[in-house]
C-alpha cells in the first residue's frame, strides 16, 4: 500500500495534520479515528478499499501529529469546529464518513449538523455511553456530576504521560491492554503512535489530558436527538465483547431513520483490530456497492 501524503490544516489557531491517499475524481472518504489514537491505525481499511476513493483521515486535536490544545480540555464541540475547518478546507462538497469510538460520536454529530454533505455514514462503536458515564448521568444530581467532572479533570491535569525505554516496552503495553490484535497491526500501531523524546525514551503522542472522559457538554438525551436528524444510511457496528451494550438492546438503534447494525463476534471495542476481515468486508460491502453514483 503507498504512504499517504502529510499535510496540515488550521483550526481555532492550532496546526492540525491530517493522512491523505490521493485518487484525484474518486468519491470523498473521511475517517476519523477514536481517542487516544491516531490516522495511521485505518491503514489496513484503506488497503482493503484500495483505489476507490479519495481518502483523508486527520489527526483529532491533542492526537498523532497535530497540536496538543494548551487548554487541555477536549470538548466534542472543539473536534467538530476542526472537522468543519477542514471540511471547509479540503473543499469538499459530498463524502462518506467512516468513525471509530470518539470518531464515529463525531462523525454522527457532524451528519447531523451537515446532512446534505454526509451521503453514507458508518459508526464504528462509541455512540452507547459506557455504563459508567450512563449511571452517572442517571444516578447523580447535576451537582454530583459537576463535581466528579472537576475532580477527575484535577487529576488528569496532573498526570505525566508514561515514558518507554523502546519501541518494544510500549508495544508489549500496547498488547498487553489489546491482546485480540494481531502482532502485525499492534507493530503498526505502536511505531506510527509513538513519539521519541530528547532522552531517547518514547511516549505515546496522545495529550494525557485526554483521559478525562466526564465532559459535561452534550447529553445523551440531545445527541438521541440529533441521530433522529440524520437522513443518510447508517451501518453502525459494534463489538460482542465490548465495554458497551448493543446498540439494539440499550436503545441506540431506535434513534436512527435508515439504519443497520451488524455484531463482531470475537472482537472488542477496537473491532476494526480484533477482526479487520470481517469488518473491512462490511464497510466495503456498504460504503463501495451502495456509494452514490
Amino acid at each position: 500500500m503507498a504512504e499517504p501524503s502529510i499535510y496540515s490544516y488550521q483550526s481555532s489557531r492550532l496546526a492540525l495534520s491530517y493522512a491523505r491517499w490521493h485518487n484525484p475524481g474518486a468519491p470523498c472518504l473521511l475517517l476519523i479515528h477514536g481517542g487516544k489514537d491516531h490516522n495511521r491505525n485505518w491503514d489496513r481499511l484503506v488497503a482493503d478499499i484500495g483505489g476507490r476513493f479519495d481518502i483523508v483521515a486527520p489527526d483529532l486535536r491533542g492526537h498523532g501529529e497535530s497540536e496538543w490544545d494548551n487548554s487541555g480540555a477536549y470538548y466534542l464541540g472543539e473536534f467538530l469546529v476542526d472537522l468543519v475547518a477542514l471540511v471547509d478546507h479540503l473543499g469538499w462538497d459530498r463524502f462518506t464518513v467512516i468513525g471509530h469510538s470518539l470518531g464515529s460520536t463525531l462523525a454522527t454529530l457532524y451528519t447531523a449538523a451537515y446532512p446534505d454533505k454526509v451521503s453514507r455514514l458508518v459508526a464504528m462503536e462509541g455512540l452507547s455511553l459506557p455504563r459508567k458515564l450512563r449511571r452517572l448521568e442517571a444516578e447523580l444530581a447535576a451537582p454530583e456530576r459537576l463535581h466528579t467532572y472537576l475532580e477527575a479533570s484535577q487529576k488528569s491535569a496532573k498526570r505525566r504521560s508514561r515514558e518507554f525505554s523502546s519501541v518494544a516496552e510500549a508495544m508489549a503495553r500496547l498488547v498487553e491492554q489489546n491482546p485480540k490484535f494481531p502482532e502485525d497491526m499492534a507493530e503498526h500501531l505502536t511505531i506510527h503512535g509513538l513519539r521519541q523524546l530528547d532522552n531517547g525514551k518514547y511516549r505515546w503522542k496522545c495529550d494525557p489530558m485526554m483521559d478525562q472522559r466526564l465532559r459535561p457538554e452534550i447529553s445523551n438525551r440531545e445527541r438521541e436527538s440529533l441521530w433522529q436528524s440524520i437522513r443518510c444510511p447508517v451501518l453502525l457496528i459494534y463489538g460482542e465483547q465490548s465495554w458497551s451494550d448493543s446498540p439494539e438492546a440499550d436503545g441506540t438503534a431506535s434513534h436512527f431513520r435508515d439504519l443497520r447494525v451488524v455484531g463482531i463476534a470475537e472482537a472488542g471495542h477496537w473491532l476494526h483490530h480484533d477482526q479487520p476481515q470481517q469488518v473491512s468486508k462490511l464497510i466495503v460491502e456498504f460504503v463501495v456497492e451502495t456509494a452514490d453514483q
